[in-house]
């Protein structure tokens, strides 16, 4: 008796570990898929900005340097109040 119930704590604290290591590396993939969005669409604002002005209405397009990304931007234009 005192086997079995030593093999379900050890199997117990194996499977805590397991999941806790599983846990950390699924949120160490989504900071990293975050970063590369953030990275890509400052390269894409950075564009606007040498150009001094966004296009009225709809644009899309792909990154540069990604393949698998791409983005699209709808705007329109703002009325001064004063």
């Amino acid at each position: 008796m005192e086997v079995i119930v030593s093999i379900v704590i050890i199997t117990s604290g194996l499977l805590f570990i397991m999941r806790a290591y599983s846990a950390s590396k699924e949120v160490i993939d989504r900071s990293c898929s975050l970063l590369t969005y953030s990275l890509l669409l400052e390269e894409a604002m950075f564009g606007f900005e040498e150009r001094r002005e966004a296009p009225k209405g709809s644009e899309s397009g792909d990154f540069e340097f990604s393949d698998k990304y791409s983005w699209k931007m709808d705007s329109e234009a703002v009325k001064d109040t004063d």
